[in-house]
């Protein structure tokens, strides 16, 4: 939420590989480095209805999908802009016998991949786009935390 660099953020948190057309169990498919970065532009666009179709794509996004996103968000206008990162989040509670504040995000461990690796789910709503909750799976791969898919769905 606080940079439009999504190409240094998918290098940084990307994992190393091609996208995977195909997962087991219905997770979201395994996506590259160029692949992340084209999710995380269509997710920071502030007209959502515009690219909704991309951002919940099952499959890997094609080039000329790629290529329409990067295109969209050249415009500077296009790009959701906060005031602070935070303010891009819609609040959100965890259910509980104990009050829940109100969180940006909610992060839970979700059972080892196949090849033993950690793994963890991050779920947030955007404000600008209230009615999808996104996911982040991530992979500890030689010691590093690195986003493996992004996903969403629709809450209405």
């Amino acid at each position: 939420m606080s940079t439009d660099n999504f190409d240094a953020i998918a290098a940084e948190f990307g994992r190393t590989g091609p996208a995977s057309p195909t997962n087991a169990r219905g997770t979201p498919a395994a996506m590259d480095k160029a692949e992340l970065a084209s999710r995380l532009r269509a997710w920071r666009i502030r007209d959502h209805g515009r690219v909704a179709d991309l951002a919940h794509a099952a499959q890997p996004l094609t080039a000329a999908q790629r290529n329409s996103l990067a295109t969209i968000a050249k415009n500077s206008q296009a790009l959701i802009r906060y005031e602070s990162p935070t303010d891009g989040f819609f609040p959100l509670l965890v259910k509980g016998p104990e009050p829940s504040p109100l969180l940006g995000f909610l992060i839970d461990t979700v059972p080892p991949a196949a090849n033993g690796n950690e793994r963890a789910v991050a779920s947030t709503k955007f404000r600008h786009a209230p009615y999808d909750t996104v996911m982040v799976l991530a992979e500890r791969y030689d010691g590093r935390w690195r986003i493996v898919s992004l996903g969403a769905t629709v809450d209405h």
